[in-house]
């Protein structure tokens, strides 16, 4: 399993780490990215649109949460 926790919109090419973390996981395990969304306090973070865009180029099939401070991806190997 590979986990990824509030520093997506941090990678500075998000397509070349998520095929990463996938090469990493064995078959059958996880990957699961989540990350904060852009808001009130927090005034960086990952836009739902552009983080569902960028995870499912990379990993088509994942399955996406979104909450009203967070957006996540999780994927099978």
């Amino acid at each position: 399993m590979c986990f990824s926790m509030s520093s997506f919109h941090h990678f500075e090419d998000p397509s070349r780490a998520l095929l990463e973390m996938r090469r990493i996981v064995k078959p059958g395990g996880f990957v699961y990215v989540r990350d904060m969304k852009p808001g009130r306090f927090f005034k960086h973070g990952s836009r739902s649109e552009e983080f569902r865009s960028a995870v499912s180029r990379q990993l088509p099939g994942a399955d996406f949460e979104e909450g009203s401070g967070y957006v996540s991806a999780r994927f099978r190997v």
